[in-house]
């Protein structure tokens, strides 16, 4: 009678090549879980700092038209001071 090889339980060495395929497949997963976390929190700071970032720009650009607003104005009393500064010396 011819014993079928599929039907014998695996032989010790076996069983710890096993065992050991197995610790290596959990360790594999619980990285890729963990590399997994990581991008995710990676994911959501850049998106904070995206965020941050297009509030800065929108008010680099409010600042900046101030700024432009400003230094016309100050261009505008600098002519009056020095019309006013002309009629002052013509009257004196």
């Amino acid at each position: 009678m011819a014993t079928d090889l599929q039907t014998l339980p695996p032989a010790p060495q076996e069983m710890d090549d096993f065992r050991q395929l197995e610790t290596k497949i959990e360790r594999v997963a619980e990285e890729l879980r963990q590399a997994r976390e990581t991008r995710q929190r990676a994911e959501n700071e850049l998106n904070a700092w995206k965020t941050r970032f297009s509030e800065l720009k929108e008010q680099f650009g409010k600042l900046e038209k101030e700024t432009i607003a400003l230094r016309k104005e100050r261009e505008e009393i600098h002519r009056r001071v020095e019309k006013v500064m002309g009629l002052i010396d013509a009257l004196a």
